[in-house]
């Protein structure tokens, strides 16, 4: 394998990195996991630095993000690879400012073109062919479509985690809320156009365009910043990345909270749903016959749900999870995995953690559906 050429896969998303990736490779080439490295966001930079620049296999998978972060810091030199593979290529193509619309993604302009411009690397981009956003991709890229009918796609199986949080709750409450009732503010310029993906000089080219008085520049784009935090607070901490969250939230607590008792509350909020939510990724996996709308149609109150895809990223998360003192409730549904071992069946998990990270497990069974 060596001495033929080096890879890089290029994936949009972290869980894509362990299924398909991971899974297949392993399947493949069993006896040359050192040929192999894998990075995602959850290796440190100076970690992936050293990393990157000690790695000496063939073949190299990285989160998109990362491979973006780590390229504009130089700490990989995309020159070694002789061949670079964009998985899911259509995510190139970003969503437009109204629903159903997308445009070309400036994100990756400057890192795609500049490798299909090199006469040294050969870019693949792999995607479903036939769709709409191929073509706009195939196009801004000037790529060359091949197809093949004989191809087998591995089956990717999505995995449902089911939580039961009162913190995760009432913060959608709120988020929801306060989200509506800024977003009927700008509805009255924006119309059909979504908010957070307009930023301030573009809602200047739309009040312009719709002739709004200049004194009321100001509520509206007070409006867009209060939107666009809310959205982005809102989504650091279903990533779970609750420190983001917070520190997004103290710099616009002006904003968003009418006095510091809300600020506070919001705060505890925050941190009870992204403990809640990272200890359920870190400890459940699901089967595949249970899909989505099944749990939906049953109608259970006080639920949450999240997906994950392949059994990858809930594995590697269970060596990782950084579980806190105190006493967590879980509703299962097929397999939980703790410490390696497996309890199946429906059932209500009650967990205790000590404060030394030793915990109690006690599983009680539900009837079954």
């Amino acid at each position: 394998m060596r001495g033929k050429c080096r890879v890089l896969i290029v994936v949009p998303r972290r869980v894509l990195v362990y299924n398909p990736w991971k899974k297949e490779i392993e399947k493949w080439l069993s006896d040359a996991t050192s040929e192999v490295m894998y990075i995602t966001g959850y290796i440190p930079p100076k970690e992936r630095e050293h990393a990157l620049s000690t790695f000496k296999g063939s073949i190299l998978i990285m989160t998109a993000g990362v491979l973006n972060n780590d390229f504009i810091l130089r700490r990989i030199n995309l020159e070694q690879f002789s061949i670079i593979v964009f998985d899911e290529a259509h995510k190139i193509v970003s969503l437009g400012e109204e629903a159903g619309c997308y445009r070309y993604a400036v994100y990756y302009k400057y890192l795609v073109l500049n490798l299909i411009n090199s006469y040294n690397t050969i870019v693949l981009g792999l995607t479903i062919p036939g769709s709409e956003r191929t073509v706009e991709t195939k196009k801004h890229l000037t790529a060359v479509g091949i197809s093949s009918d004989a191809a087998v796609a591995p089956m990717t199986r999505t995995y449902v985690i089911k939580l039961d949080s009162t913190y995760a709750k009432k913060l959608d409450l709120w988020f929801s809320f306060r989200m509506a009732s800024v977003a009927n503010v700008l509805r009255e310029v924006l119309d059909r156009k979504i908010p957070w993906r307009i930023n301030e000089d573009r809602l200047f080219e739309i009040l312009e365009e719709k002739n709004v008085s200049e004194q009321s520049y100001a509520k509206y784009i007070s409006a867009l910043r209060t939107y666009r935090t809310l959205f982005q607070v809102r989504q650091d901490v279903w990533e779970g990345n609750n420190s983001r969250a917070i520190k997004k939230l103290s710099e616009n607590k002006d904003r968003l909270c009418r006095n510091d008792r809300s600020y506070y509350e919001l705060i505890d909020l925050i941190n009870g749903a992204a403990v809640d939510k990272r200890f359920g990724v870190a400890l459940i996996i699901l089967p595949s016959k249970i899909s989505f709308e099944d749990l939906l149609n049953r109608n259970i109150e006080g639920l949450y749900f999240v997906t994950l895809y392949g059994k990858g990223p809930a594995k590697e998360l269970i060596l990782q999870a950084n579980l806190l003192s105190g006493e967590y409730s879980v509703f299962v549904f097929g397999k939980l995995v703790i410490a390696g071992k497996e309890y199946n069946a429906v059932s209500y998990a009650n967990i205790n953690v000590a404060r030394d990270g030793s915990y109690v497990v006690r599983l009680i069974p539900l009837p079954s559906y």
